[in-house]
């Protein structure tokens, strides 16, 4: 199982429709809002960091509102 942790930031117009609309992707664990240079930070579980890149890329990446993103993968 791999582990990453993703930073996100959004367009503040669309910030919480942004942060809802993750929590659709299954393989989204825990959504956190915060304060700062990123708006939210998400745990992300999959099973291989291939599907990880996948899952930011294509699920994640085009979702309205998100502007950039920022991944740690655990080791």
């Amino acid at each position: 199982m791999q582990i990453a942790h993703v930073l996100i930031k959004c367009d503040h117009r669309n910030d919480k429709t942004s942060v809802n609309k993750l929590k659709s992707i299954k393989e989204i664990k825990h959504i956190e809002p915060t304060f700062g240079p990123y708006d939210a930070v998400i745990r992300l579980e999959s099973e291989s960091n291939h599907t990880i890149k996948h899952i930011i890329q294509h699920k994640i990446r085009n979702a309205i509102g998100i502007q950039s993103t920022l991944t740690l993968i655990n080791m």
